[in-house]
Parts: C-alpha cells; sequence; structure tokens
C-alpha cells in the first residue's frame, strides 16, 4: 500500500478537463479536488500535463498458451503499459482454443504470474459448445467470442440455428468478428486461379472486402435484434457497416473501430506488405475517414487495437501463407491523441471510448473512470513532447510494427496500475501489480 499526490494535472474525464488535485491510496482513487494538502509517499508535480484514465483495450491476442514464438503476457502486457494501456481483454485463439471454464482458468493462471497489465479473457463459442457458454460460470470472463468467418485459429460458427441458440439465450455479452466466408473463399480462389501462389498484398481488400463484412455485419445485427442480444461488432472497416449500428434505437448493439482502420488504406499495402495484412483488411481512404469522424458519434462505441503479433519471419511469408494481424497496443493511445490534434475528436471522447464505454459494455467492476472510490489505473501524458517509433523502442517479443518510422506528437510519462506507478519514461517496475478483472454482468 502507498500513497501518491498528483498536482496541479488537467484531468480528462468523459465530458470535460479540468485542472486538479488527484490523491491515490493504493489501490484506489481517494480524493479529487481543486487543492489537496496531505502527506503522501510520493508527490508528482504535473503542470501542464494531462491525466486519462488508463486504457481499457478489450480486443488483445497475447498469444499465451500455445503461439508463445510469436509473443506472451508479459511482452505484451509491458508493451502495452509503455502505451497507457492498464487493462485489456484477451481472445481466445489461442492453443487450446478457450472454450470451456477449463482453458479460461489455465490462461488466468499465466497472467496471475506473467502478465503486468489488468487482464480478462472471453471464452470461445464453436459448433460443439453452445450449451456448455449458456451456463457458464458467472463472472468468469468478459463475455463470448464468436467468429462467424476463419481467422487466425480458424475456427468458425457458421450454423444457423446454434447461433440463433446462442444469441437468443445468453447473458453474456457476444463480441462478433463478422466476415463472410462464402465471399471471402469466392474471391480467393478467383485470385488463386489468376494469380497462383503470387497474389500481391494489395489484394487483401478485395478478397476480404467490404461485401464480405456488410454481409455478415447485417446478419449478427438482425439477429440481436430479433433477441435483445448485447452484441458488439469487432473492428468495423467499412463505412455502410456504421450504417447497419443503431445505437439509439438498438443501444445493445454497439460496434468497435481498431487502430489499423482508422491509420491505413489498401494503398499502403506497396509499403508494409504482409506486415499489413489484417482481418478484416483495411479499405480505402473513404472508410479511413468515415471510420475517424465517426468516433464522435454514438456510431463507435470502443476503440481496440487488435493486437495480434506473428513473427516477422511468418509475415515475409507469400500472401496465402502470410497470417493475419497487426502490432499496435504500446502506441494506440499515442496514435488517437494523434487524431486529437488533427481535430477528429477531443480528449473527453479519447476518455469516453477507450476507457469508460470498454468498462460499460463488459461490466468491469471500478475501472474506466478517474472517480473516487475506483481503481486508480491512470495515464499521465504530454502533449508536447514528441515519440518516435524504432525498433529499437518496441517492446512487442516480435519487434515489428507498421507504424514503425512515425513521430506522434505526444508522449506517455507514467502509467498507473491499481495506484502503484509501474512505468516512468521508459522505465518499469518489475514487480506486477496488476488484477484479474472483474464483472458484474
Amino acid at each position: 500500500m502507498s500513497t501518491t499526490l498528483i498536482k496541479n494535472v488537467n484531468v480528462v474525464f468523459n465530458d470535460n478537463i479540468e485542472k486538479l488535485d488527484i490523491l491515490i491510496d493504493s489501490p484506489y482513487i481517494k480524493v479529487i479536488d481543486t487543492s489537496i494538502h496531505h502527506l503522501a509517499d510520493c508527490v508528482i508535480h504535473a503542470d501542464g500535463l494531462y491525466l486519462l484514465p488508463g486504457i481499457i483495450d478489450t480486443h488483445v491476442h497475447f498469444r499465451e498458451p500455445g503461439l508463445t514464438h510469436k509473443a506472451n503476457m508479459l511482452t505484451e502486457s509491458m508493451a502495452a503499459l509503455a502505451g497507457g494501456v492498464t487493462s485489456v481483454i484477451d481472445m481466445p485463439n489461442t492453443i487450446p482454443f478457450a472454450d470451456d471454464i477449463n482453458a479460461i482458468k489455465q490462461k488466468k493462471e499465466i497472467a496471475r504470474h506473467s502478465s503486468f497489465v489488468n487482464i480478462g479473457f472471453f471464452v470461445g463459442a464453436n459448433l460443439q459448445n453452445i450449451e456448455t457458454l449458456l451456463s457458464f460460470p458467472k463472472n468468469e470472463v468478459a463475455g463470448i467470442k464468436v467468429f462467424l468467418g476463419s481467422s487466425t485459429g480458424n475456427v468458425k460458427l457458421d450454423d444457423a440455428e446454434k447461433l440463433n441458440l446462442l444469441f437468443a439465450n445468453s447473458y453474456l455479452p457476444i463480441v462478433v468478428h463478422a466476415e463472410s466466408e462464402p465471399i471471402i473463399q469466392k474471391n480467393l480462389q478467383r485470385f488463386q486461379e489468376k494469380y497462383g501462389k503470387e497474389i500481391p498484398f494489395e489484394a487483401h481488400s478485395e478478397i476480404r472486402n467490404r461485401e464480405a463484412c456488410i454481409e455478415s455485419t447485417s446478419i449478427a445485427v438482425g439477429i440481436a435484434k430479433k433477441y435483445g442480444t448485447s452484441l458488439h461488432i469487432l473492428h468495423i472497416s467499412t463505412k455502410e457497416e456504421l450504417d447497419i449500428i443503431d445505437t439509439e434505437a438498438y443501444p445493445n448493439i454497439t460496434a468497435e473501430v481498431c487502430i489499423p482502420h482508422l491509420w491505413f488504406t489498401q494503398k499502403d499495402f506497396l509499403k508494409h506488405k504482409g506486415l499489413l495484412k489484417c482481418n478484416p483488411s483495411v479499405k480505402t481512404t473513404d472508410d479511413k475517414e468515415a471510420l475517424r469522424n465517426s468516433i464522435k458519434t454514438n456510431k463507435i462505441h470502443t476503440i481496440g487495437t487488435d493486437h495480434a503479433p506473428h513473427t516477422f519471419e511468418e509475415k515475409q511469408k507469400p500472401y496465402t501463407e502470410c497470417p493475419s494481424g497487426t502490432t499496435s497496443i504500446q502506441h494506440s493511445l499515442l496514435s488517437m491523441l494523434e487524431l486529437s490534434r488533427q481535430g477528429y475528436f477531443d480528449l473527453p471522447t479519447i476518455a469516453q471510448k477507450m476507457a469508460y464505454l470498454p468498462a460499460q459494455k463488459f461490466n468491469i467492476i471500478n475501472r474506466g473512470e478517474i472517480k473516487t472510490g475506483y481503481f486508480a489505473d491512470l495515464v499521465l501524458v504530454d502533449l508536447n513532447k514528441s515519440t518516435f517509433v524504432s525498433k529499437e523502442s518496441l517492446l512487442y517479443k516480435c519487434k515489428w510494427t507498421v507504424f514503425e518510422g512515425y513521430m506522434f506528437g505526444a508522449s506517455i510519462i507514467s502509467t498507473f496500475i491499481n495506484g502503484q506507478l509501474v512505468y516512468h519514461k521508459g522505465t518499469f517496475d518489475q514487480n506486477p501489480h496488476s488484477m484479474l478483472l472483474q464483472y458484474s454482468h
């Protein structure tokens, strides 16, 4: 236990910014006031700096267990800390596929010893485990992940009867990777006939095209409307999908946008090739701009990364052998601060879409806000100090990112987890202070 007093900091709430003092009594925020006079173990004078709630990234692939040659909970959680991310929810497509309580407990046990950020997990759906999911132990997971199309791990649930059964009866939120497998396979066959094994990477946006996303998202939303399911459409990538989301009429149906689709287009395949290959694919400049502008509206509920590392060698393989996935968790907040600087949205919107609403959607207890009595998960940023992304600065096990060589206009100064200063100007506290996320489903 320890106390920290942060003085004269610009506190970014969900709807405004105020210059305040914050007293932390680990692991909680104890007092928020205009002027606090209290003896503390540590006093931070933060004039000119901004304090945001710690980022909650509800879409990561930390690859453990089974795929640790690509990444592991230790390396990726330390990269997250350096990026101001304090909590994550890990996807189920590890080895073994996390589709029952035993697999979830195994991942939790690994996390207790390895993760430097607070962590939770999604349980995965497949054709055999629907009854298991409908009676899943309470508050063990954040929700259920459904792959409507194949992606890394090749697990998909494409049986209409089982989908309806799950959507009609699940007490847990359902998150969906929405791409139409028949459309993708038809497009892939066409390009294989034309190019053989030499399919150019820029074809990815035509193979996993907008129609595949629009059709699958429409199906998922239609079922959720029918049953009132708590549904979250992951990594929206087209402007048409935004029109399918109507949170005023159906507040139970929400959408996520991920960093790659906010920053890159199909034109960028010429430079990045396999490093930019992700599912769903990045699309057009018009799509990217529509997604950026939608963040300040209710169309986009949360912002995630879909942080999905593969080795650099794997990403150099030909198109059909190159696995899909990008890395961005170390720079997700910096990239959003950059878009804010460019005028797309304000700082409170970042706090809302990257912390508050992720916690609300998945019923995470006492996180996502700078609020008295909440866990002190906080990130201190300097909006006037730039950050250059070099290979040497990367903390990912795979040591690559499509952001390499980019200069962001802000920098992450400090990250607090559960009231403890765990990252400060490139230095880490080597003792994990993280917790398993708790829910109130």
